[in-house]
């Protein structure tokens, strides 16, 4: 995120409900204009769509997808390019943290339901329900490993017997990102001493004021949560993101992190 966004040092480390608050504003503040960010940006542009297609590939080769749950959708439109690029004419439920991004789903057409996912009470009848959860760039938003392992379980339960899930996270290790500076803030600033785990960053757009959280992943960290949450992880691939933007990458430490998992 470096080209567009800035580490801000904030201690101690805000209280779930802040930041739950801070992500909250943040994207409330833009959603109007999120669609073409994503668009202009090409790292964004490209490693998005790379994604979407491999998500899209995956629903492409089953025989029924019906329902799908993508949570911290944004404004919906991934995952109606998904539908597209799959030709599964699956029906789209929706979450986010903010306000407009729901509003902007809703005139979309897309079911809605609005607020944190991992404090959302999930409606009735829709437990095991869906065929693939998607969490696409924003599972990190999540404050603390507590609320990371409540929102899987959550969206596990969701899943069907069999059915898919879809993350995608930046990874604390890749040399082309962020994941050297946090560590080094991390050591230099004591955040382990306030309140910090490792991988947690405060940014803000560059010449902005309102601040957003997220936390960058080590490789197993996501396995032992996924599993926590009682899913099978079945492919992991690095994706260029900062550089080789979209590439499916043989290296570790280059590109974000891409887990399919499986509810057994």
């Amino acid at each position: 995120m470096g080209e567009t966004h800035e580490i801000v040092v904030l201690k101690p480390k805000p209280s779930s409900e802040v930041i739950r608050q801070m992500v909250s504003d943040y994207f409330d503040q833009e959603a109007s204009g999120y669609d073409q960010f994503n668009e202009t940006i090409e790292k964004r542009r490209i490693y998005t769509q790379s994604i979407d297609e491999i998500v899209a590939a995956d629903l492409k080769n089953r025989e029924t997808v019906s329902h799908i749950l993508s949570i911290g959708a944004g404004t919906g439109k991934r995952e109606l390019r998904i539908r597209e690029l799959s030709a599964q004419p699956f029906e789209i439920t929706c979450t986010d943290i903010s306000a407009n991004m729901c509003e902007i789903m809703e005139k979309r057409g897309i079911k809605t339901w609005c607020g944190p996912w991992e404090c959302l009470d999930i409606p009735d009848g829709q437990e095991y329900n869906f065929d693939a959860v998607m969490l696409l760039h924003c599972f990190g938003l999540i404050a603390s490993s507590e609320d990371r392992l409540t929102a899987l379980t959550k969206a596990s339960k969701c899943l069907k017997k069999g059915g898919t899930l879809f993350v995608d996270v930046l990874n604390l290790d890749d040399r082309d990102e962020w994941g050297p500076e946090i560590k080094q803030t991390f050591e230099k600033h004591a955040l382990c001493d306030n309140g910090y785990e490792m991988g947690d960053v405060v940014y803000r757009k560059v010449g902005g004021q309102a601040m957003s959280f997220c936390h960058y992943f080590d490789r197993m960290e996501m396995v032992e949560l996924l599993k926590k949450a009682g899913l099978e992880t079945e492919r992991i691939l690095n994706v260029g993101y900062a550089a080789e933007h979209g590439k499916v990458l043989d290296a570790s430490d280059r590109g974000s992190l891409v887990f399919v998992a499986v509810n057994r």
